[in-house]
């Protein structure tokens, strides 16, 4: 965008700033400001309106509707997250928030608007996760609104967040795994369902990855990508989100095996180093929600509680600790960003494991009192 100053009178002044063709007309617009003021302030105020204008997009703030800065905050806010957690708010954005808050001005946003969104939306039947999400998505956009000189507060940030209840953690015993695998053998999802046990890899981490994430020789795999599955049907491959969910996780020799065999069934572009290890009969990506589906059927085929797919991961962690694993490598294995999350979402365990350690400690001591008791 351009800018001038044109002079009327002593310390009298008009801002004329050129602003991009409209999208409708297909002409130009000019935006006509009066001010007060000796030359250099005038500058200052023309430099400070060019740059909103570039930052935000916005004038005038006063007139701003909370529709029009949403859609400007998620031109603003691609750039910087995952397609899907994109496509995500922008859900939210279009779905939910513009159709009930969009006609109310930015400015005068109160936290009432937000908590009656809240309640609507409760009542709606909306889950409180769900509710929750919402309640982040305006935070983070009414953030940027602050940091834009738009509004001088976040109002999100004095409302009550939507209360949270995380869902109960399900996860096997050994039995009910081995039942599992032994009833779902025949499989065409066999070797995912085995990789998904004993890695404790994520759905979209097991979808996007490739042969030459593996190496069959040194029994191990390297998490470096995912695969997401967008609303308008497209498959997108992500680096990982964290430094700590690129990793590399051992495999045990019964893994390997069936990752070589596997392997070796394949030909052509099937077997080359950047073809999908999990795929579909002519390489294309599965879907996500049809691997999900084939877990849940697998599980009522083998007679066990039906859990997610998602809850293998939980498996895997729960097993392992409960062998006495230290807690740092599950944490390793799984890409958590930190041992505290892992101590705290498998306390569980952890619990129990107190209990064995404080027992076999006595074991080893033989003093007299020891005796006595």
């Amino acid at each position: 965008m351009k800018g001038r100053i044109v002079k009327r009178s002593k310390e009298n002044y008009t801002i004329i700033l050129s602003l991009p063709r409209d999208a409708s007309t297909g002409k130009y617009k000019q935006k006509w400001i009066s001010a007060h003021g000796k030359r250099p302030v005038v500058e200052r105020q023309l430099t400070d309106l060019m740059h909103r204008y570039n930052t935000t997009g916005f004038l005038d703030d006063d007139n701003v509707k909370t529709a029009e800065f949403l859609e400007r905050w998620l031109t603003v806010y691609k750039p910087h997250v995952s397609t899907q957690s994109y496509d995500r708010s922008a859900s939210i954005v279009h779905r939910h928030l513009i159709p009930d808050l969009g006609e109310v001005p930015l400015a005068k946003i109160l936290p009432e608007h937000l908590q009656r969104h809240y309640a609507k939306c409760a009542a709606a039947g909306l889950k409180p996760g769900t509710v929750k999400k919402h309640h982040a998505v305006i935070h983070s956009a009414l953030a940027a609104a602050v940091k834009w000189g738009l509004v001088y507060r976040n109002v999100a940030d004095i409302v009550d967040s939507p209360r949270y209840k995380r869902v109960e953690m399900q996860f096997w015993e050994a039995d009910q795994m081995n039942e599992f695998l032994d009833k779902n053998i025949d499989s065409e999802y066999y070797p995912l369902f085995y990789t998904a046990l004993t890695t404790g890899m994520r759905r979209s981490e097991l979808l996007g990855l490739r042969w030459q994430d593996i190496d069959l020789l040194m029994c191990q795999l390297a998490v470096r990508r995912t695969l997401k599955h967008l609303q308008g049907g497209a498959y997108v491959f992500e680096d990982v989100k964290t430094e700590k969910s690129r990793r590399t996780i051992a495999l045990s020799p019964n893994s390997t095996a069936i990752l070589s065999k596997l392997f070796d069934s394949r030909s052509g572009k099937l077997a080359t180093p950047e073809a999908q290890v999990f795929c579909g009969p002519a390489g294309q990506p599965m879907r996500p929600n049809t691997v999900s589906r084939a877990w849940q059927l697998g599980c009522k085929k083998a007679g066990v509680k039906v859990i997610r797919l998602h809850d293998a991961r939980h498996t895997h962690a729960t097993l392992l600790l409960k062998q006495g694993v230290h807690p740092k490598v599950v944490q390793e294995r799984l890409g958590h960003a930190s041992i505290a999350i892992t101590l705290d979402l498998y306390s569980h365990v952890v619990q129990g494991l107190q209990e064995s350690a404080a027992a076999k400690f006595d074991e080893l001591i033989t003093n007299k009192t020891a005796k006595v008791l």
